[in-house]
């Protein structure tokens, strides 16, 4: 069993198209506080379909207001061509908000921004969790893999991204799993271990509404 979610933590969730990421990326945010709205950023734009979509401008217009509840999850499905700005812009507003997630589909199709970079790095403090899945560790933003305290590594079939989290955890770059299982390692408890698939269910159906 996984200690309690906490809100300072980053958690880099990788694997495979097909591997069990983005149900494990659901399941986490399932076990946040519940009064807590997650901002996720869905770059493919088919990776959370049971999710109501926004575009990054409707995204901050409803982290501002304060007289419209707050879904748990705000799923923002950018434009291929979003500029970069709107993106940091977002990113800005998540942590001048504080106690707020961000949960990211696909880490390696987000701009590497200073906000972004800055909610790695400094949004412990404000109480803002992340959680980055991506399916090629070697092409995301070093500061992805850096400041995670928890990794969830599912089927990689390219060596080279297990060379690249082999850096960073306790896993050789030879280690490999069955389909849906996962190797978890936890920076903090300096746990680590291989752990059966997560219990199949509709996690994104469980996140819909609003904040409690």
């Amino acid at each position: 069993m996984l200690r309690p979610f906490r809100t300072d933590e980053r958690w880099l969730i990788t694997g495979a198209s097909g591997s069990g990421k983005s149900v494990a990326g659901a399941w986490v945010v399932t076990h946040a506080p519940k009064d807590m709205t997650f901002v996720a950023i869905d770059s493919k734009r088919d990776g959370m379909p049971a999710l109501r979509a926004y575009t990054v401008q409707q995204a901050r217009r409803l982290l501002k207001s304060w007289f419209r509840r707050k879904p748990r999850v705000i799923r923002v499905t950018p434009d291929p061509h979003e500029d970069a700005e709107e993106f940091d812009a977002l990113f800005a507003d998540i942590l001048d908000r504080g106690y707020t997630g961000t949960w990211i589909d696909e880490a390696y199709m987000v701009p590497d921004t200073p906000y972004l970079r800055h909610i790695f790095t400094a949004g412990r403090s404000a109480d803002c969790p992340v959680i980055a899945c991506s399916q090629r560790p070697v092409d995301i933003p070093r500061v992805c893999i850096s400041e995670a305290s928890r990794f969830m590594v599912f089927r990689l079939l390219d060596v080279k991204d297990r060379e690249r989290l082999a850096g960073f955890t306790p896993f050789s770059k030879h280690q490999t799993v069955d389909r849906f299982h996962f190797l978890y390692y936890d920076s903090v408890e300096m746990d680590s271990g291989e752990y059966a698939p997560i219990p199949f269910r509709d996690y994104q159906q469980e996140l819909k509404g609003y904040v409690r």
